[in-house]
């Protein structure tokens, strides 16, 4: 038990730091920088960070939300390329995209250090990817912003 309670609190360290990871990568990138393709993505550093902001406020917060305020909710799915599609905007400042996405994973880490000590076993349910724990969903979120993190290296 002692070493699920460590892997949780390292999943929550990480979870805190990867907003500041991409601040840290981005930081001194010039305008065309940010909005080159990467080579093998197709799409810029910009885009990047749209879609994991988006992915993060539509996807993996609510279902956290959800999660922790219902029972065994059924989750939406969220089309991250329509709504890309919808919604980009290549003119929006790169630091409202990453301050964005920083105060949604602070709003993240405020439910996760409040809810119950069983918050990490509650049960979502999604149409795709079936029956998953808290803990799966905060996993996923992580490893999202992580790929897309060593994409920025293009």
């Amino acid at each position: 038990m002692e070493e699920l309670l460590e892997y949780r609190r390292r999943l929550l360290d990480h979870f805190s730091a990867v907003a500041g990871d991409f601040e840290r990568w981005l930081a001194g990138l010039t305008s065309d920088e940010l909005q080159q393709p990467l080579a093998g993505a197709g799409n810029s550093r910009h885009w990047l960070l749209a879609h994991l902001r988006a992915a993060e406020e539509h996807l993996f917060l609510v279902s956290l939300q959800r999660i922790l305020t219902e029972e065994r909710p059924l989750l939406e799915e969220f089309d991250r390329k329509a709504w890309m599609r919808a919604y980009y905007d290549p003119q929006q400042a790169i630091e409202m995209l990453l301050s964005g996405f920083t105060i949604i994973r602070q709003q993240e880490l405020d439910y996760l250090h409040n809810m119950p000590p069983d918050g990490w076993i509650r049960i979502g349910r999604h149409p795709v990817w079936g029956n998953r724990t808290l803990q799966w969903w905060l996993e996923m979120s992580q490893a999202h912003a992580v790929s897309h993190l060593h994409q920025l290296d293009g």
